[in-house]
């Protein structure tokens, strides 16, 4: 539909709303529409304009966006359905709470993934780590596209670049991981530490490893704790084991983590 400089259509009705932009749905009721639709019309309409945007699954609204479903609360998706309901008052549909809540509340059963569906797509994920750019594939050592079907709820924070560097982490690791009493780099430590981090960036679990720092005071312990939980992000998660015997709970935030440290 054209537009014109003042914020209205070609056929003089308002411009899209912000909420109409949000979710790309069409401003008004087809050309060709004599008849008001009903409520499975209407669902069914929608969920052709969400194109498999959003889901509901674990109990809530999810949104794949850019690599990654992302939580939405319903009030998001109820002034969107609120915009799309609007197009069609020229055929007879009302806008209202009762017309809203019951589009969504249809549209659930529609969108809905059980957790055995959200498992199994998961534990293939394992392979991958989720980037910016893509999916790292871990057994093909190559980038892929990113892929919804795979259910990822977190994703690391930039893009994979095998070209990259790092000066000043090899730095911190030459001067941090000596030997005793001397400042001669343990090139053996270092290798450990690498080999670490990239089996922390896995979902991995076969070696049945962890892994602990030990060493005096102020020589880089906390720093690269912060590090690894800086890369990981949303990945990543503390738990006090002083804490872990009274409060057996603080183990549910360690589900779909990659790394838990432990200070």
């Amino acid at each position: 539909m054209a537009r014109q400089s003042n914020g209205r259509r070609a056929n003089g009705t308002p411009d899209a709303s912000p909420e109409e932009k949000l979710l790309n749905f069409p401003a008004a009721a087809p050309s060709d529409r004599r008849f008001t639709p009903d409520d499975d019309e209407l669902a069914l309409y929608l969920a052709e304009h969400w194109e498999s945007r959003f889901a509901f699954f674990y109990g809530e609204w999810q949104e794949y966006e850019s690599g990654a479903w992302k939580q939405r609360h319903e009030f998001e998706l109820y002034q969107s359905v609120r915009a799309f309901l609007r197009g069609y008052r020229s055929v007879g549909v009302k806008v209202n709470n009762r017309q809203v809540t019951g589009l969504l509340s249809m549209m659930r059963p529609d969108v809905y993934m059980p957790d055995r569906f959200i498992n199994d797509a998961q534990k293939e994920a394992e392979r991958y780590i989720n980037l910016q750019n893509g999916l790292y594939d871990l057994e093909e050592d190559r980038l892929i596209e990113h892929r919804r079907d795979l259910m990822m709820l977190n994703q690391l924070d930039f893009d994979y670049d095998p070209k990259a560097i790092c000066p000043n982490f090899t730095r911190f690791l030459h001067s941090s991981l000596v030997h005793p009493g001397t400042t001669d780099t343990d090139h053996d430590m270092v290798g450990l530490v690498l080999q670490a981090l990239g089996y922390s960036l896995t979902a991995r679990t076969d070696l049945k490893a962890s892994f602990w720092l030990y060493g005096v005071p102020d020589s880089g312990k906390s720093t690269l704790l912060s590090l690894i939980r800086s890369i990981m992000g949303s990945l990543a998660t503390s738990v006090d084991l002083n804490q872990l015997g009274e409060k057996t709970f603080m183990l549910a935030e360690i589900i779909g983590k990659r790394v838990v440290t432990f200070p």
